[in-house]
């Protein structure tokens, strides 16, 4: 996200830092109504960063004294390039980086979610009830002559597809039925990317940091997985690492 200085061209200690543009602009109109106090004649003119800016005029015996303030882009570090995350793809997969670290993908199961509890993408789910004498079984109360039976680890179970599933019969909705059947038998799982660096007295890689992300999906699209690999990674340099 871009920050913004207002800057002085004859004030040093004026260069404040602001992370919205508004509030930079507001602070040079702050700064501009006290020149025109002072009696100076302030011009808007076009700066490097095509953002506000004045010219400022003060009269004098000695000639016109002029400055300029302006609203600029902030220098800051360019962020660190992603490296190829293409390498990690199941849980204990590992890539190498150039300066000696490694990075290590682990997943678990999201222990306590229930994505058809908390979420309502996924459609409803009951159990199916059979009679005892007939063997036949009834819709549970709520769901619709769109409703079908699925087969789980877990036994068999009625699922009502959401209000806004795809239309049966198009590979859209197979890929939503078989959504719910991984969903059954893996739940969801939290992604977790780790930075390695060393080996502790028992031989085994020391995590010196690490970025966590909940609610993913077992078996996401490989490019959506990718992208959550990317921003984790991100995350992960923004964390300061463990002391060695």
């Amino acid at each position: 996200m871009a920050r913004y200085d207002v800057t002085d061209s004859q004030d040093d200690e004026n260069d404040d830092d602001f992370a919205e543009y508004d509030r930079a602009v507001a602070h040079l109109e702050e700064i501009a109504a006290s020149l025109r106090e002072l009696g100076y004649t302030l011009d808007p003119v076009a700066s490097p960063d095509n953002l506000a800016a004045y010219r400022a005029t003060l009269e004098t015996p000695d000639g016109p004294n002029v400055r300029y303030l302006m609203v600029t882009l902030a220098d800051e570090e360019a962020p660190e390039p992603t490296p190829d995350l293409d390498g990690l793809i199941a849980d204990g997969d590992t890539v190498d980086l150039p300066d000696g670290r490694k990075l290590r993908l682990r997943t678990y199961p999201e222990e306590g979610s229930d994505p058809f509890r908390d979420l309502d993408c996924y459609g409803a789910i009951a159990p199916v009830q059979t009679h005892p004498d007939t063997g036949n079984s009834r819709r549970p109360d709520g769901f619709t002559g769109n409703a079908e039976k699925i087969d789980t680890r877990d036994g068999r179970y009625w699922w009502e597809p959401p209000a806004d599933a795809p239309k049966r019969g198009t590979e859209d909705f197979a890929q939503l039925r078989q959504q719910v059947r991984d969903l059954f038998d893996y739940g969801l799982q939290i992604v977790t990317l780790e930075e390695l660096r060393g080996r502790d007295a028992y031989g085994r890689p020391i995590v010196r940091r690490a970025a966590s992300l909940g609610g993913v999906e077992p078996f996401p699209d490989p490019d959506y997985f990718r992208e959550i690999l990317q921003d984790l990674y991100r995350d992960l340099t923004d964390t300061p690492p463990e002391d060695d």
